[in-house]
C-alpha cells in the first residue's frame, strides 16, 4: 500500500515527479497486494521469497502496463527494488537515505497494533523527499499552481469586462 501511495502522490509534482499524470487505481493495489500475498504464501512451502518475480509483475504488469514513458518506467522499476526487498523485511528499513520509501520501516512482528505504530509515527505532511524527489519540488509545485490562478482570474476578468 505504500508503495501505491508514493507512486500516486509524485503525480502531484509532474513534471518532476511523473512526465504525465497516470492513473494507478484501486484495481492495481488490489492486484498487487493479490500478487504480493501468493508469493508470500508459495515463500512459506518453498523457503524463500521470489523476489525476481514479484518485481516483474508489479514492474511490468501490475504498474507498468500504465506508463508508456522510458523514464518514468525505470522509475517505477526502482521503487519496486528499492521497496520490495529482504532487508524491509528484516525491519532494516530505508531511514537515513534519499530513496523513495525513507521513512518506511516495516515491523518485526505480525501484529496490527505495531503497524498502526509506525503508521502513527509518520508526518502529516510529505515531503518531497518522501517520493524520491528533490526538496526544491515543492517550489516549482507552488510556482506551476500560482501560475494557474492567475491565469484563472485573468479569465475571469476579462470575461467581467
Amino acid at each position: 500500500a505504500y508503495f501505491h501511495a508514493v507512486l500516486q502522490e509524485r503525480r502531484t509534482y509532474i513534471p518532476q515527479g511523473w512526465t504525465k499524470f497516470y492513473e494507478f487505481s484501486r484495481g492495481d493495489l488490489q492486484s498487487a497486494c493479490e500478487t504480493v500475498s501468493l508469493l508470500v504464501n508459495s515463500s512459506v512451502k518453498s523457503g524463500s521469497l521470489d523476489w525476481r518475480t514479484l518485481h516483474g509483475v508489479l514492474e511490468l504488469a501490475v504498474y507498468g502496463c500504465r506508463v508508456d514513458n522510458d523514464f518514468d518506467l525505470k522509475l517505477v522499476g526502482a521503487y519496486v527494488a528499492s521497496m520490495f526487498r529482504t532487508e524491509l523485511l528484516e525491519g532494516v528499513g530505508l531511514m537515513g537515505t534519499t530513496s523513495p520509501g525513507a521513512n518506511l520501516k516495516v515491523p518485526k512482528s505480525n501484529k496490527l497494533t505495531d503497524f498502526r505504530l509506525q503508521l502513527s509515527s509518520m508526518p502529516d505532511t510529505d515531503e518531497p523527499r518522501a517520493f524520491g524527489l528533490a526538496p526544491n519540488a515543492d517550489r516549482s509545485l507552488q510556482r506551476v499552481n500560482s501560475q494557474r490562478c492567475i491565469a484563472t482570474l485573468r479569465t475571469q476578468s476579462a470575461a467581467l469586462g
